[in-house]
């Protein structure tokens, strides 16, 4: 038997959610809980249940069971023990409540670390779990912007299409990432190797983007022949949302709902634009946000809105699976990769309205997200609005997906380039993308790639992770993003690390 907890951001400083796996055992013994070394019992959101049911729970390898739990009346930002035990086999984790509130700065900061695209298969020794978890500087929370997993990998697999066969390979896949190594002798206080690391850092919260499906969902896939039919899509979505329910969702929330974490005056809105999308309708008619998305993107710009020329103004950090400044893919370019935002006119014409929101109000705010195998740092600037600039942050890969054959070549070209010159330690990576020249539904904005502190570009190519570093400051706030190599080669990562600095502030007054 194996058990595996993560933490999850709950909605107030005073809570924790905990998510509990259990493999190699059925039925599940009951768990028993304690917190600083007294025994507690949590409130149960969901009970331990097989992440697959039915006709698949029949063809699993492995039997498997999650619950959701939650901790209250705990003191906000306080580091906590944890101890879960189920038969004999026990986990002590080190834990950590939100903080109420941003501080006073510096030295004291809010830390949040950006994190999306991770391929295990590429990431066998555990490089990025163990880099994160030696950072000196730990995060408070983490945003999983999406592709935590990549279920539509390896390529060249015989993807059968069959429910149960679709399911077990895809609770496998979630077994590896966050169980790692299962071994009935582990330490309790250790934390397996791999992304298992990376999970423990913080406090979560998780958004699912294609690859927690297939590339391009919910259209189909050239390489996928499972998702060239309507019921062959409709097969693996049921399978690949089955095991998305055990392993990341939130119960407390709802599927695919929309999440919003306060600290003040920070507010940051997860917005799901993958799982919402419609599988009929055409790309450009298509659905990024569902009604609720919609309601709750509007309701978060209306409170920041409202709170602007108040004596504390809020400000707003925007979550997202894509990019809002990629440009559209186009009907040839978007079957074959993966349809952009713009790809989805409606939705995307009402998300960049609600930004403009935003700046009229004379706010500024961060946009984050991952998704595109590159790093980068914009700002976007409208004349109009001094001030309320629109920032960008964009942190992908935690570890990049593999691409058969393409791979190989550029390895090869990157080993021999070295026989010339300084290695490349990204011969696979590609360059992070140019600015659009304008942005906006007038192209009113100005996007410009914004400076490290040694003058450089905010760009970086390879694996990485973003660290935002909130504090107060002059009545709004200033945000310390730092980039982190993470390729293991000290020799390679000290010196590529590098740091910038946003400011947020209340509006102007004439």
């Amino acid at each position: 038997m194996a058990l595996a907890l993560v933490p999850h951001a709950a909605d107030a400083a005073d809570r924790l959610h905990v998510w509990v796996g259990l493999a190699d055992v059925s039925p599940p013994p009951a768990l028993r809980w304690k917190l600083n070394g007294t025994a507690v019992v949590p409130t149960t959101l969901r009970p331990l249940t097989p992440v697959l049911a039915g006709e698949r729970a029949a063809d699993a390898d492995t039997p498997a069971f999650a619950g959701f739990f939650e901790l209250r009346n705990l003191p906000a930002g306080t580091s906590l023990t944890l101890e879960v035990t189920a038969g004999t086999e026990r986990v002590e984790r080190r834990v950590e409540t939100l903080p109420a509130q941003v501080p006073d700065g510096p030295p004291n900061r809010f830390n949040v670390l950006l994190l999306s695209c991770f391929h295990q298969l590429e990431d066998k020794t555990g490089t990025a779990g163990d880099m994160l978890s030696r950072l000196k500087v730990k995060p408070h929370l983490t945003l999983f912007g999406g592709d935590q997993v990549y279920l539509d990998l390896p390529t060249l697999v015989d993807y059968h299409d069959d429910a149960g066969w679709l399911a077990n390979k895809f609770q496998n896949d979630y077994l590896t990432n966050w169980f790692g190594d299962r071994r009935p002798d582990a330490d309790p206080r250790a934390i397996p190797p791999g992304y298992p690391r990376v999970l423990a850092l913080a406090p979560g919260v998780f958004l699912p983007d294609d690859h927690e499906y297939w590339n391009n969902y919910p259209f189909g896939a050239t390489v996928i022949q499972n998702s060239w039919t309507q019921a062959g899509r409709e097969r693996w979505k049921r399978a690949a949302e089955a095991v998305y329910r055990g392993f990341q969702e939130n119960p407390a929330l709802g599927f695919g709902a929309p999440r919003v974490l306060d600290i003040e005056p920070l507010s940051i809105l997860m917005l799901d634009t993958r799982s919402q999308r419609s599988m009929t309708s055409r790309a450009k008619a298509g659905d990024l946000l569902g009604a609720p998305g919609r309601k709750a993107l509007a309701d978060w710009v209306d409170r920041l809105v409202q709170r602007a020329n108040g004596p504390q103004p809020w400000f707003g950090m925007l979550v997202t699976g894509q990019s809002f400044f990629s440009p559209a893919a186009g009907s040839l370019k978007g079957a074959i990769e993966d349809y952009e935002y713009p790809d989805y006119a409606l939705d995307y014409e009402f998300m960049v309205a609600q930004v403009e929101r935003v700046t009229k109000a004379g706010l500024p705010v961060i946009l984050a997200t991952g998704d595109v195998h590159w790093g980068r740092m914009l700002r976007a600037d409208d004349p109009a609005a001094p001030g309320a600039t629109v920032f960008e942050v964009v942190s992908s890969p935690t570890s990049l997906v593999s691409s058969v054959g393409v791979d190989q070549a550029k390895a090869v070209w990157g080993a021999i380039k070295g026989l010339f010159g300084a290695a490349d330690p990204w011969p696979r990576h590609g360059d992070p993308a140019k600015p659009p020249e304008r942005f906006g539904s007038k192209g009113q904005y100005a996007p410009m790639l914004l400076q490290r502190t040694t003058g450089k570009p905010a760009a970086m190519r390879g694996n990485q992770a973003f660290m935002l570093r909130f504090a107060r400051a002059s009545g709004g706030l200033d945000v310390e993003v730092t980039c982190y190599p993470l390729s293991g080669n000290a020799a390679f990562d000290g010196p590529e690390q590098w740091s910038t600095t946003l400011q947020l502030r209340p509006p102007r007054t004439v």
